[in-house]
């Protein structure tokens, strides 16, 4: 019977973290600003749905990648991630102020991505860091 009873229990605090920590994951990836993108009266921008995949897929690239101090991996993270960006750049559909808004939010990503190469491994780090950043903000302007 205790058995059961802390068997029970465990699974509430295990769910109950797990959703806690779900939210603090949301709240902090809502605090995420991307200078120069804004909502359309408040609200967010309609995206089509490659773009929204696409980026979809560099944040899994970015979150599946093992840092280290050599420069071959980032070399192959840029070139996969350029590989999405061109993708989504060839399938966009959007137009008018929504499409003006993402290309001010897909632009910084170049510097980004060009920062990946670079000889400085802070230089890539850092880049690498703010992409993630780039990527998780991006559901705060387009849905």
């Amino acid at each position: 019977m205790y058995k059961k009873i802390f068997l029970a229990l465990s699974i509430i605090v295990v769910f109950n973290s797990c959703s806690n920590s779900k939210k603090k994951s949301q709240k902090n990836q809502r605090s995420i600003k991307i200078e120069g993108v804004t909502l359309h009266k408040g609200k967010l921008w309609n995206a089509n749905k490659e773009t929204t995949n696409g980026i979809k897929k560099m944040t899994e690239i970015l979150e599946s990648f093992s840092q280290n101090n050599t420069i071959k991996p980032y070399k192959q993270l840029k070139e996969n991630l350029e590989n999405v960006f061109v993708i989504i750049f060839s399938k966009c559909t959007m137009k008018g102020e929504a499409h003006k808004q993402l290309h001010n939010y897909l632009k910084p990503m170049i510097d980004y991505f060009n920062n990946l190469e670079s000889e400085d491994i802070k230089v890539r780090e850092e880049s690498f860091n703010k992409l993630k950043l780039h990527t998780l903000g991006y559901t705060n302007y387009f849905k």
